[in-house]
């Protein structure tokens, strides 16, 4: 890339970083109580603002940063909610399963069909495994937000990327779990913990740097 092409991008990315951050605060306050406004805004600001700026050091094209700001915008303010809500709002998990899906069209070597279908084996794991715990053991482990966060990250990632994206997720997750439990106390344990937060990481990473333990290839 030449110094004038990297001077346009270093341009645009700092005006969509503050943008991103700008309607993060917007959107991020619509979801949560008015006591936890400010505080869950300046988080989504926050975490909008840095992960546009990690997209911008790492996507080396304007239309690969374009894409991947979409992408980082939305992971932050859903993991933002989920971590004062527990939910994952269908306003924004459902058109990141279309925006996945459209972005097919715009990247090379990305099959829609095999993308699609992905996501909605995706969904169907998740949603199978969400229905199992709730019927033998009699609550919620996983929300119907959660597979339908999954699903977007297979529109976005492909199938093959899924094992890497379970390990990375599940991982972090119990990382969280065992961090809390050694603040709390043993009755961390006992507490649901907001999986759209390791699950959006995970997704995060595995679109920047690829997966760790991909199939067919």
């Amino acid at each position: 890339m030449n110094g004038g092409a990297s001077e346009a991008l270093l341009l645009v990315g700092a005006a969509v970083a503050a943008a991103s951050a700008g309607l993060a605060v917007i959107v991020a306050r619509r979801f949560v109580t008015p006591s936890q406004a400010r505080v869950a805004g300046t988080i989504a600001a926050a975490a909008a603002f840095a992960v546009t700026g990690w997209a911008l050091a790492v996507m080396p094209t304007l239309p690969l940063f374009l894409v991947t700001a979409v992408l980082a915008w939305t992971l932050a303010v859903l993991g933002t909610i989920d971590a004062f809500t527990l939910r994952l709002p269908d306003a924004l998990t459902l058109p990141l399963i279309a925006a996945g899906a459209a972005d097919c069209w715009l990247l090379p070597g990305r099959p829609i069909i095999a993308h699609v279908a992905g996501a909605i084996g995706a969904y169907a794991l998740m949603a199978g495994l969400a229905w199992a715990f709730r019927r033998f053991r009699g609550r919620d482990a996983l929300g119907l937000g959660d597979a339908k966060l999954m699903a977007a990250a297979a529109a976005w990632l492909g199938p093959a990327a899924l094992p890497s994206l379970v390990l990375l997720s599940c991982g972090a997750a119990i990382a969280w779990i065992f961090a809390r439990a050694a603040w709390q106390g043993r009755q961390a344990l006992a507490q649901r913990i907001a999986f759209g937060v390791p699950l959006a990481l995970a997704i995060w990473i595995t679109w920047l740097y690829g997966a760790l333990i991909p199939i067919g290839g």
